[in-house]
């Protein structure tokens, strides 16, 4: 059936086109493109906002930042006519807006816009065009925030509001590829194409069982390669009388690239038909074998996560600062994990991960009331399960029983004085500020209280959750000290002043973020003493050298990087790189160790469980970090669905993409690990491989669980009514 790749050796990994089908690009001749439509979508492939509507002049989209990118396909090239309608950013004083149109790098004519919606015509020559995809940049002289310039909250760019653009001439709307799920075919007509944005290994082989060119003879497949820094190539061409079943695609285009299957006929209505098309990828060498289950050995298991704590602002993980000295002797008896990415951007979210091993599109605990799905599993469930104690002293109220965190725990306990947020989300206004939140030296002494009064011989689960980094930020004044942390403003981390900066009542400037960081570095290192006690403690208790030990965060904290502060906003590296070091039972090894690949929170419920011997319940996800040290790096995802905002993340390699509704931005952690560039305008093919991975990741996310709505009980009012929150 299809090539052999190779003697002897694991069989190829194959994947099937036609499953792959629903995340492929699809290729016709335009016509007339609606702007804020979500038909326009497919062409649009960088700088624009997500689909707006206006009730006068309908649907639109703004163009933002310096230019924005529209991809379309042409089967032959010829001189194109376009017609555009749209609309300049004006605000008093703006310059002239001037729209200069670029086709696949050549420079065009550049149009001045009037006042208000107009019309314009743009005639592109053929020269610049190209058979195949092509990229169209309208680049533009100027771009503004409105939030800059006014009273809005509305950060973003604007340059111009663009309602169509429509390719005239007698182009023929030829019908669209599709594919036959019953027999396993895909269908793509003459003049269109079906492109595939994928990682590909050397020796992949693109493979089907048959080819058919329906009412033409003389019809021929054309097989395209193309990638962000390479020109396109024509590697086969296969008509009516070839015999080939699979064409060998070379070895030069491994690496992450857009395959393109284009049809050509002379006869209306033709096309080609491939019976199950599909990509056969040669198997990776197997990873070095992993740590095997220590089934008969169950360690006790502490797990210490730091609420809000950035990766980036901890010595071990290369900061210069004094921030974290105990936790950075800890990770000389520990594995670190280099990369390590939340799930979510916000507590719940993020720890629900967490404590199922589940991502955040299945779980579904994504929004203020929501809480853990009966069908979910926990961690501590798992432990109790396998005959451990189980117990937990929580000092964040996203997590408290009311949202189901304390399944499985024989004993989960809020700290006197954690703020439970109702079940609506809310919080009354200055509750957060009154500074009622316990520390985690709280933390430490009911932890070691109940050590000191277990009789209990079985191992234990002991879970501990610290905040002190969240803010409002108010560390003690030898901490405030130690890391150089202004007095004033007198409200200088506070909720309120956070409120104003959000609400850009209050606009920062280079030395306020640097007062808020020198805070929150603070609170860090107060953490952090508290660890080391908490290390200290048990060591002293000989608990510390026998017992497994998890310190992780389950978000970071933004401070003005990308607009915005706090946390639960977007899905950047400041708010979803976070700190994972895992500490085996003395004697095992791996002590002092970096793993550099991407792993996720999600991660560490399979690495107990396999180096527990737990049961493996159904649907888990992540993957065993103890048993693929070794492995190569798989995508990391991130999600969040909070208070309107909807962002989705995918780490993979060098690059990150993040999207918010239908805007990408693409990064290089390499050459720009603060990300502060987007590179999707130039890297076409590397976003649209990595917005694929997303749309697979969603479409394997569902059907997600359905979380629960947290629900007003009695003793939860009593609570909320205590703490303020309900008359």
């Amino acid at each position: 059936m299809y090539l052999a790749l190779g003697c002897g050796g694991a069989p190829p990994t194959r994947r099937d086109l036609v499953e792959l089908f629903p995340f492929a690009r699809i290729g016709t001749e335009p016509g007339r493109v609606a702007l804020g439509s979500s038909g326009a979508r497919r062409y649009l492939a960088s700088g624009w906002s997500n689909d707006e509507r206006d009730e006068k002049d309908g649907t639109f989209a703004w163009g933002l930042g310096t230019q924005s990118v529209v991809e379309f396909y042409l089967a032959e090239a010829h001189d194109l006519t376009l017609t555009v309608r749209c609309t300049p950013f004006e605000f008093p004083g703006s310059p002239p807006r001037v729209v200069t149109f670029v086709l696949n790098g050549a420079a065009g004519p550049e149009v001045a816009l009037r006042p208000g919606p107009s019309d314009y015509r743009v005639v592109l020559p053929r020269a610049a065009a190209r058979a195949g995809w092509n990229r169209l940049a309208l680049r533009y002289a100027h771009a503004r925030p409105p939030a800059a310039l006014m009273p809005s909250g509305d950060p973003r760019p604007l340059a111009v509001a663009w309602e169509f653009i429509r390719f005239d001439g007698e182009m023929d709307r030829r019908e669209e590829p599709r594919i036959e799920a019953t027999r396993h075919e895909l269908f793509i007509p003459a003049g269109a194409c079906v492109s595939y944005d994928l990682d590909l290994p050397p020796g992949a082989v693109f493979a089907f069982d048959d080819i058919g060119f329906p009412r033409d003879a003389s019809g021929t497949l054309t097989v395209r390669l193309e990638s962000d820094d390479r020109r396109d190539e024509v590697v086969s061409r296969l008509a009516a009388a070839s015999r080939t079943r699979s064409v060998i695609l070379p070895a030069r285009w491994s690496g992450i690239v857009r395959l393109s299957l284009e049809a050509r006929a002379t006869t209306a209505g033709g096309g080609v038909r491939l019976a199950r098309p599909a990509l056969l990828l040669p198997q990776a060498p197997a990873a070095p074998a992993g740590r095997e289950s220590r089934a008969v050995r169950r360690p006790s298991v502490i797990v210490y996560l730091v609420d809000t704590l950035r990766a980036d602002r901890l010595g071990c993980y290369g900061h210069d600062g004094p921030t974290s000295p105990n936790l950075d002797a800890f990770a000389r008896d520990a594995i670190l994990f280099d990369d390590a990415v939340a799930e979510s951007s916000w507590t719940r979210a993020s720890v629900a991960s967490f404590f199922t091993g589940l991502p955040a599109r299945v779980h579904g605990v994504n929004g203020r009331a929501d809480a853990l799905p009966e069908q979910a599993v926990t961690v501590a469930s798992l432990l109790r399960e396998a005959g451990y104690e189980t117990v937990g002293f929580v000092t964040n109220g996203n997590v408290a029983p009311v949202y189901g965190f304390d399944r499985g725990f024989e004993r989960f306990e809020l700290l006197p004085g954690t703020i439970v947020p109702a079940p609506d989300g809310s919080v009354p206004p200055g509750l957060a500020d009154r500074g009622e939140a316990p520390l985690s030296d709280k933390v430490n002494a009911r932890a070691l209280s109940w050590l000191d009064q277990r009789s209990d011989s079985r191992p234990f689960l002991l879970y501990l959750h610290t905040a002190d980094p969240h803010s409002p930020y108010t560390p003690p004044p030898e901490f405030r000290a130690r890391l150089g942390a202004p007095e004033g403003p007198p409200d200088l981390g506070s909720i309120a002043m956070f409120g104003r900066l959000k609400q850009r009542t209050l606009m920062a400037d280079d030395a306020l973020v640097h007062g808020l960081l020198s805070l929150y570095d603070a609170e860090i290192a107060e953490n952090d003493d508290r660890f080391g006690e908490l290390i200290a403690e048990l060591r002293r208790r000989q608990l510390y050298d026998g017992s497994l030990v998890v310190f992780l965060s389950d978000h970071g904290e933004e401070f003005h990087e990308h607009d915005g502060y706090e946390h639960g906003r977007t899905l950047y590296r400041e708010v979803t790189k976070v700190p994972l070091l895992i500490k085996l039972p003395a004697g095992d090894g791996a002590t002092n160790v970096r793993i550099a690949r991407t792993v996720q929170l999600a991660d560490v419920v399979p690495t107990l469980v396999d180096y527990l011997g737990l049961r493996r319940p159904s649907g888990l996800g992540g993957a065993s970090l103890l048993a693929e040290l070794a492995a190569p790096d798989r995508p990391a995802f991130s999600h969040l669905d909070l208070d309107g905002i909807l962002g989705d993340g995918v780490v993979e390699g060098r690059w990150q993409l993040v999207r918010f509704g239908e805007r990408v931005e693409l990064y290089d952690r390499d050459r720009d690990p603060l990300e502060r560039s987007d590179v999707a305008p130039d890297r076409p093919v590397t976003s649209g491989y990595l917005t694929a991975l997303l749309a697979e990741n969603a479409a394997r996310g569902a059907p997600a669980l359905r979380a629960r709505r947290a629900v007003m009980t009695d003793a939860v009012r009593a609570n909320l009514r205590a703490l303020g929150y309900v008359q």
